[in-house]
């Protein structure tokens, strides 16, 4: 059938045009303006006695410039021999037996080869249904059937001839292109009705369709952000969720403002409502995953969880130590322990607590802390609880619970700081110890590397210049100030604290005793916090008025 194809193709009607299009060429135009038009015939006849002939050379005995192509020449005069040789490359003829038969090398028969051109056959493009195509030779292929590409002059299609399709077929196709496009129309109307009732899942502003009828596909974008989807479905599912977690934020807004109302008793509660509602925000599960990310990885590598979270407790500020505190508590006592599995491996003990109430309302009327979701969110940052609102769940890490005690420990150190910087200043009559000033402000310096804030003993104030120029990172370097604060070896160190605020009391013989008893019973730090709060609470009563 290719045969017969090729055997009907006008060769000569096909190289004529091309040399209507060789001729009008610059290049060519110009030579025809010196040299007459026999010498590309001329030049042809004398190629093909001998087709191995040096091309420069033959140029240079016609004046023919280098750039007009030798090939170009033969195909627009070809003589009997080029006219044979096309008959017989467009056949079943090897190339090798073809270059023997010619005496021309099989390179320059690729160059003078020409695709021939086909138009209206009874055979049809698969992409496009069109029926003319340039036919060129595949000298790679042996098989009769392989060995002519059929290029399509409307979309350039390569196709070998079996590939090509007949009128049946192609009337079968556009049938059913017909009955899926009509198909696909229905049902980007439904995808467009559902759009209608959906908002993107992320930003929750509106939805738009992009349409792709060549292939039958579609995409949901969204102009605000970079959200994207191949699939209405999936997209309503996300959506749902969404809007199932909206509603849920909607009920336990109101539950915290009926709640907000009733800890404000009476008072104005809208502006604290006001302000909750900027704080409401999805709890989102992808903090609850790096949490449960971040203690798989410590425990599975063998780290201190401890120490993990008591760096991240010491970030916090107070009043979230407070809360952090406080849940804590909540949690041990109304709460169980469980497992929970993070990894093949690994698993840690949390200590769980479900409410029958919206987690964060229930934690809101326990702590009466109206912004407690802020800080629930800080502290869930920090890895140290997980909230899961749709579970009405609160959990944390059993390392935590503890702990619990060195938490109110960083509290309690914190808390007096304060008034143990107030007992020094107060020691040394608000003067700086080293140059005497009093008015500038003060700052605390060690005596001992420690930095132990339960010895007064080994604390001076000093003025914000001294500071600078005798401590380095807090610690006094200047020795002859710290010889002056040695004090006996044998004298309790809580008698010696009372002794720098109360220096009447040296002789005391009976308190020292006593002191010491306590220190031996309490330990040494502890019985010197309780002398600090309660000298502390002293010295307010006195400033207030009260006896």
């Amino acid at each position: 059938m290719i045969s017969k194809l090729i055997k009907n193709i006008d060769i000569i009607a096909i190289l004529k045009e091309f040399k209507n299009n060789f001729i009008n060429r610059e290049g060519v135009k110009k030579y025809l303006e010196e040299y007459k038009e026999d010498n590309f015939e001329a030049f042809s006849k004398e190629f093909w006695v001998n087709p191995s002939i040096d091309i420069i050379e033959l140029k240079d005995k016609y004046k023919i410039n280098k750039k007009i192509s030798f090939s170009d020449i033969i195909k627009a005069y070809p003589t009997k021999e080029y006219l044979d040789l096309l008959k017989i490359y467009y056949s079943t003829e090897t190339i090798k037996n073809i270059s023997l038969k010619f005496n021309i090398p099989q390179y320059r028969i690729y160059n003078l080869s020409i695709p021939l051109e086909i138009k209206n056959i009874d055979k049809y493009c698969p992409e496009c249904f069109n029926n003319s195509f340039n036919i060129i030779r595949n000298n790679k292929s042996i098989d009769i059937n392989q060995q002519f590409n059929f290029i399509c002059n409307n979309c350039e299609t390569i196709r070998i001839y079996n590939q090509l399709l007949d009128k049946k077929e192609v009337n079968k196709i556009k049938e059913e292109i017909r009955i899926n496009t009509e198909k696909f129309k229905y049902e980007m109307q439904e995808v467009e009705r559902m759009l209608k009732d959906i908002f993107c899942p992320i930003c929750k502003e509106q939805l738009y369709l992009q349409v792709n009828e060549k292939d039958y596909s579609y995409k949901i974008v969204c102009n605000k952000c970079s959200y994207k989807s191949i699939s209405i479905i999936e997209t309503k599912k996300e959506f749902e969720k969404i809007k199932s977690n909206i509603d849920l934020m909607e009920n336990i807004k109101k539950s915290e403002e009926k709640l907000l109302v009733r800890i404000l008793k009476g008072k104005n509660p809208y502006k604290s409502i006001k302000s909750l509602e900027e704080h409401i925000v999805k709890l989102s599960n992808d903090i609850n995953g790096q949490t449960y990310e971040f203690i798989g990885s410590v425990v599975e590598n063998n780290i201190d969880l401890w120490g993990e979270l008591y760096t991240n407790i010491k970030k916090l500020y107070r009043f979230e130590k407070y809360i952090l505190y406080n849940i804590c508590k909540i949690v041990k006592n109304n709460g169980d322990c469980i497992r929970i599995k993070l990894t093949n491996e690994v698993y840690v003990e949390y200590y769980r607590y479900v409410s029958k109430e919206p987690i964060v309302c229930d934690l809101m009327e326990k702590t009466n802390i109206v912004i407690l979701r802020k800080i629930l969110i800080n502290l869930m940052l920090n890895k140290l609880v997980i909230v899961a609102e749709d579970k009405n769940s609160i959990y944390i890490p059993k390392v935590l619970i503890d702990n619990i005690s060195k938490i109110e420990k960083m509290l309690f150190e914190y808390n007096n700081l304060g008034a143990i910087k107030q007992l020094i200043c107060q020691r040394q009559n608000y003067l700086c110890y080293k140059c005497g000033e009093d008015g500038r402000p003060f700052e605390i310096a060690f005596l001992s590397s420690d930095k132990n804030y339960n010895d007064l003993n080994s604390m001076i104030a000093l003025c914000d210049n001294c500071y600078d120029l005798i401590t380095d990172d807090g610690i006094l370097i200047d020795i002859s100030i710290a010889k002056d604060f040695l004090y006996l070896e044998d004298t309790p160190k809580s008698f010696v604290f009372i002794l720098n605020i109360f220096p009447d009391l040296k002789n005391e013989v009976t308190l020292e005793q006593n002191i010491r008893e306590m220190e031996n019973k309490y330990g040494t730090n502890d019985v010197i916090k309780a002398f600090a709060i309660t000298i502390d609470k002293m010295e307010k009563k006195t400033d207030t008025g009260y006896n």
